[in-house]
């Protein structure tokens, strides 16, 4: 009874067994069929190529459960005194299993660190590219180390391809970049026109390497045109940020009217700013990708011009308006009042406007530049005018007085204007009167002698004539200073002889104290007590 079990036993695992090998030939059949191929790497597409290393990996834990299952007969055959089963065919599918996952490990393990990378935001990456040459280097040293096979030998010549793309690299870098630019980056090499910089990744750049490096030169021009337009761009943006930030340099000026009125200082640095603005101009036009800017430039140019010449013409009309204005502006040269006074309105409220809107700009803007050359043009005739007019004025003086011919112009100009100015009086009369040092005046209201202020325009009176040796001589007559300077300096110029003769006629005729006399009086009366002398004693031919 024993022995017949024990058969039946026999029988039903020979059945298994059977069946066992029957299923293992099916699973070998269908993945000797179906197992991944080194064809689905040439296909490039990564992610099918993760996913047959999951297939593996999950064929061969089934074959780990037939393999259990295996073991578990090969113990029953053992047990039952029945020959073991052939299991060459589960060790060829074992050594198939291990030999595949070793060899697509490897590639998954370079896939996913590539995958990594290639995660990377292109912006914050373009500037670590050295990452990328590390991770190709540390492959390529690891890769000559492992055994060579067929995915070993794909990798090595996907690692040769990416070298050869590094150096490519920096044409799609892109800093310099605008928005158009980036589009016919874009369609250059093959990434979507709706690709948007922000979102662009390390990824992108790598599914299209091939055209990358096909466009390098193409790529590379486009880099360089960005670059020029940058500076040209930054050009006339630091030209808007001068035009927004220059302004004029204002100083109260008191007219002689003691009207106050701006006037503008430190032309040097402006129009020396508006010449280096040119200059950049000039220098931007010779770039060959000026053209996409032109019509900005051209503005500027445009502009910078205009601004040149309302420079020049404002700087020409200021100087000669505070020349001229302390004349006209104390009565003189009534016969071209006229026509300075009308010079005179449209410059201060030329003035007025600047000092309201100081932007050095602000003169151009619009339509105003054209207006305003033509506007100063016809200011500067008319004060060229008047400046003649002027000229023949100050001759006129110095035909009515010819010690004005001692002064230059500014000079007399000073005088002439502001005669009553005891300042003024104190520093021209010596150049006027060689022996003159200075004078004595007095305030008609007070009678007292002081030192008047700067543009002080009260009469006043010169009692005192003085020498450098502090020798006072009063005179007999003091002289009232008038505006018309000719007239009260030829009146000084009278009572300084009437005065001097009383004093050589006093002094020749005081035999008392004499030393109370000037030296002047007291050189020439020795003088002329030497030639009484001396003619008397050739008269008398006494010794």
């Amino acid at each position: 009874m024993m022995n017949e079990q024990i058969e039946v036993l026999k029988c039903n695992m020979e059945s298994r067994l059977k069946v066992f090998f029957g299923n293992l030939e099916k699973f070998a059949a269908r993945w000797y069929q179906l197992r991944p191929s080194t064809d689905l790497l040439h296909s490039g597409d990564r992610r099918q190529c993760l996913e047959a290393v999951q297939v593996i990996r999950s064929r061969k834990e089934e074959f780990g459960e037939m393999e259990e299952t295996l073991n578990g007969l090969v113990q029953d055959c053992k047990h039952f005194d029945i020959s073991p089963p052939n299991c060459s065919l589960a060790e060829e599918l074992r050594n198939n299993f291990v030999e595949l996952e070793t060899m697509w490990s490897v590639y998954e393990k370079f896939a996913l660190e590539l995958e990594e990378l290639s995660k990377e935001d292109w912006i914050s990456f373009r500037s670590r590219t050295y990452v990328f040459e590390e991770f190709l280097s540390r492959w390529f040293d690891q890769l000559r180390n492992e055994k060579p096979t067929s995915i070993t030998a794909l990798l090595m010549k996907e690692i040769d391809q990416y070298k050869e793309l590094v150096p490519a690299l920096k044409w799609v870098r892109g800093e310099a970049l605008s928005t158009d630019h980036w589009i016919e980056l874009f369609r250059l090499v093959g990434l979507p026109r709706t690709m948007l910089l922000e979102n662009l990744t390390f990824g992108d750049i790598l599914s299209v390497a091939p055209a990358v490096m096909a466009q390098a030169d193409n790529l590379k021009n486009l880099i360089q045109r960005a670059q020029a337009e940058v500076l040209v761009r930054e050009a006339l943006q630091e030209l808007d940020v001068w035009g927004a930030g220059a302004v004029f340099s204002l100083t109260p000026y008191v007219d002689s009217r003691k009207q106050r009125v701006p006037l503008i200082t430190d032309w040097k640095n402006v129009v020396t700013q508006v010449g280096d603005n040119q200059a950049l101009l000039a220098s931007l036009q010779g770039s060959p990708y000026f053209g996409s800017f032109a019509d900005r430039a051209n503005a500027w140019g445009q502009r910078l011009a205009d601004l040149d010449a309302c420079l020049l013409g404002i700087q020409a009309v200021q100087r000669r308006w505070v020349y001229l204005e302390p004349i006209f502006g104390s009565g003189a040269l009534t016969r071209e009042a006229g026509r300075f006074n009308r010079v005179d309105l449209e410059f201060r409220s030329l003035l007025a406007s600047i000092e309201q809107d100081n932007r050095v700009v602000s003169l151009v803007n619009g339509r105003r530049g054209n207006e305003l050359r033509d506007k100063l043009t016809t200011m500067q005739d008319q004060l060229s005018r008047c400046q003649r007019a002027l000229n023949d004025f100050l001759e006129e003086k110095r035909n009515l007085f010819p010690r004005f011919y001692f002064l230059g112009d500014d000079d007399l100009l000073e005088i002439l204007g502001q005669s009553s100015n005891p300042n003024v009086i104190q520093a021209h009369l010596r150049k006027l009167f060689q022996a003159v040092h200075n004078v004595i005046i007095e305030s008609p209201d007070s009678g007292s002698t002081q030192k008047k202020p700067d543009n002080q325009a009260d009469s006043v009176t010169i009692t005192e004539i003085c020498s450098s040796d502090g020798e006072r001589v009063p005179l007999k007559h003091p002289i009232l200073v008038a505006n018309e300077s000719e007239k009260w300096l030829s009146s000084l110029e009278s009572e300084m002889r009437a005065t001097l003769s009383l004093l050589l006629s006093e002094c020749l005729n005081d035999r008392v104290n004499p030393s109370i006399y000037p030296g002047q009086i007291l050189a020439l009366r020795e003088a002329i007590q030497f030639s009484i002398k001396a003619e008397k004693a050739i008269t008398t031919g006494c010794n």
